[in-house]
């Protein structure tokens, strides 16, 4: 079992596309199965979390802080007989926000600076004259990346989520 996400199939068609296929509608024809482990968001080796409406959060929040973006949850506990819905790393955050006034920590941890929260990895920027198959590129290992312009100022985010509204 597995979730596939918008990253795993820009990752598996720029794969195709630059290693494999002489078409890129070859990718097409490849099952949902073929994709899974595609990037470490799916990856067989990081097991994908099913977990029961009742778990506690903080079960989940671990989880999450470990690389898990999502994870499955059931309203029974044979989750075989019953339709999953979904609890991503958004939702969580979204909670602590609408609830910041019950949380006493979330309020002060609201008062840090960006900076002390961050990964320190740097991210590779593109310009705006990249040509779309080059910027795909960089989502092999990030989500987004952003657009600079000639003097190097940020215009834009180009980011998996916009390949949403590409008509297939």
């Amino acid at each position: 079992i597995g979730l596939i996400s918008l990253n795993d199939i820009v990752t598996f068609i720029i794969n195709v596309y630059l290693n494999e296929a002489e078409r890129i509608d070859d990718c097409f024809s490849t099952s949902v199965y073929e994709i899974i482990g595609v990037t470490n968001e799916s990856s067989i080796d990081r097991p994908l979390s099913i977990e029961n409406e009742n778990t506690p959060l903080s079960s989940v929040i671990d989880k999450l802080c470990q690389g898990l973006h999502r994870c499955l949850v059931f309203d029974g506990t044979n989750h075989h007989r019953f339709t999953p819905k979904m609890l991503t790393q958004t939702d969580v955050v979204k909670y602590f926000v609408q609830n910041v006034d019950v949380f006493t920590e979330i309020q002060n941890a609201l008062s840090l600076s960006v900076s002390s929260v961050m990964t320190d990895e740097a991210i590779a920027s593109i310009n705006e004259e990249t040509l779309f198959v080059d910027a795909l590129k960089h989502f092999k290992t990030h989500t987004a990346v952003p657009v600079v312009n000639e003097w190097g100022q940020v215009v834009a985010n180009f980011s998996t989520t916009d390949l949403k509204s590409i008509p297939v």
